[in-house]
C-alpha cells in the first residue's frame, strides 16, 4: 500500500505580498477574511492614471502570452472578473448589502488572477504591481459603483461566455457530427459506470492493483460536520470557511485511489514543466490537489471539494484513439450538504 503526499492547489500569492492581497485571495477561496472598504472616491486624474495602469498592465501581459483563463473579465471594468458561480449572482445582488459581497469577491477573483499573470511575467516588481492592482481596484470601485443605475449596469455585464469556437465548429460540420458524438459518448459513459460498478474481486484478469491513500485527518468527522453546519454565511448565503478548515475539510473527504498500474503512465504525479518546455508529470512525486470552491442547489450554496490526480499520458487503446495524448487526470468532487 502506497502513500500519498497531500497537497492543495496554490493560492499563487507571493511571499511578501500585502495583507490586504493576502486577504483578498483567502476571499476568493471562501475565506472567512473580508476585505477592506473601498476608498473614498479620487479625483478624476487619479482614476484617468488608474485606468491607464491596468491597460499597461494587461498589454504586458497579452503581450507575454500569460493571461489566466481561470475567470472571465467583465467587460469596461478590469479590475472585476467572474466565474459562472458569481455570475449567477448577477440577479440577486440588488441590495447593498448583497452587492457589496458579490462586489468584494469580484475583486478578490481578478487579484487571484492578476497574481498568477503578474508572477508568470517573471517581473521583479511583482508586488508593486499587485499592490498596485489592489489600490487601483478600490479607487474605480469608488468612483464607478457608487450609484444605483452604476451597479445595475455592473450586474448586467456580468455574464461568463462559453468557450466554444463557432468557425471550427462550423468547418469541422458540427450539427452534423453531433449524433455520432453523442453515441460515442453514451457508450463511453455506460463503460465508465460498469467499470466503476464492478467489485475488484471480479475484475477481468486486473495488473497490479495499488492503493494510493492520503494522510488520516486531522480532525474527526462529527466535530468537521459540526463547522460546516456552523459556519458563518456572508449575503449572499455563501458559507466561509478559512484555510485551515478547507484543509480539514479536505483531509475528511479525500478519496483512496485504487490504480491498476501496468508502468508509469499509471502512476500519479506532480505536474512540471520538462525539457524544451513541454508539460509532464514527476512520477517520484506522488500527490493529490484539491481546489475548494461552491455549487448552487436550489435556494442553497454548498461547498465542495474537486480532488485532482495527474498522469504523464493516456496510452492509445486502438488506432486513432481520440482520448490519447500527453497528460491525462482524474477529477472526483464531492459536494456537502448544509450538515457536513
Amino acid at each position: 500500500m502506497c502513500a500519498v503526499r497531500f497537497k492543495s492547489t496554490p493560492a499563487r500569492c507571493p511571499a511578501g505580498a500585502l495583507p490586504r492581497i493576502a486577504a483578498g485571495l483567502a476571499l476568493a477561496l471562501g475565506g472567512c477574511v473580508s476585505l477592506p472598504a473601498p476608498a473614498p472616491a479620487p479625483a478624476p486624474a487619479a482614476e484617468v492614471e488608474c485606468r491607464r495602469f491596468f491597460d499597461h498592465l494587461d498589454a504586458r501581459i497579452r503581450r507575454a502570452g500569460v493571461r489566466d483563463a481561470g475567470a472571465a473579465r467583465v467587460p469596461g471594468y478590469p479590475y472585476l472578473r467572474a466565474d459562472r458561480l458569481l455570475a449567477s449572482f448577477a440577479d440577486a445582488a440588488g441590495d447593498a448589502d448583497a452587492f457589496s459581497a458579490w462586489l468584494q469577491r469580484l475583486r478578490a477573483l481578478d487579484l487571484e488572477a492578476r497574481s498568477a499573470e503578474v508572477h508568470n511575467l517573471g517581473v521583479r516588481d511583482a508586488a508593486e504591481l499587485l499592490q498596485r492592482s489592489w489600490h487601483c481596484g478600490a479607487q474605480l470601485a469608488a468612483a464607478e459603483l457608487a450609484t444605483p443605475p452604476s451597479r445595475a449596469a455592473l450586474r448586467a455585464r456580468v455574464r461568463v461566455p462559453d468557450d466554444y469556437a463557432l468557425l471550427p465548429r462550423a468547418l469541422g460540420l458540427y450539427p452534423l457530427a453531433v449524433p455520432f458524438l453523442n453515441r460515442g459518448i453514451a457508450a463511453y459513459h455506460e463503460q465508465v459506470r460498469a467499470d466503476f460498478a464492478t467489485p475488484l474481486a471480479a475484475l477481468d484478469a486486473p495488473g497490479t492493483l495499488i492503493v494510493w491513500v492520503p494522510p488520516a485527518a486531522s480532525v474527526d468527522a462529527a466535530r468537521m460536520a459540526g463547522s460546516v453546519a456552523a459556519a458563518p454565511r456572508d449575503a449572499l448565503g455563501i458559507p466561509r470557511f478559512s484555510g485551515a478548515q478547507w484543509q480539514q475539510l479536505a483531509e475528511q473527504f479525500a478519496p483512496l485511489w485504487w490504480i491498476e498500474t501496468g508502468g508509469d503512465d499509471d502512476r500519479p504525479g506532480l505536474p512540471q514543466w520538462q525539457g524544451h518546455d513541454r508539460p509532464g508529470v514527476d512520477v517520484a512525486r506522488p500527490v493529490v490537489h484539491f481546489v475548494p470552491g461552491y455549487t448552487r442547489l436550489g435556494a442553497q450554496v454548498l461547498p465542495t471539494l474537486s480532488y485532482v490526480i495527474w498522469f504523464s499520458q493516456r496510452p492509445p487503446q486502438r488506432t486513432l484513439d481520440p482520448y490519447a495524448g500527453v497528460l491525462d487526470g482524474l477529477i472526483w468532487r464531492v459536494v456537502l450538504d448544509p450538515q457536513g
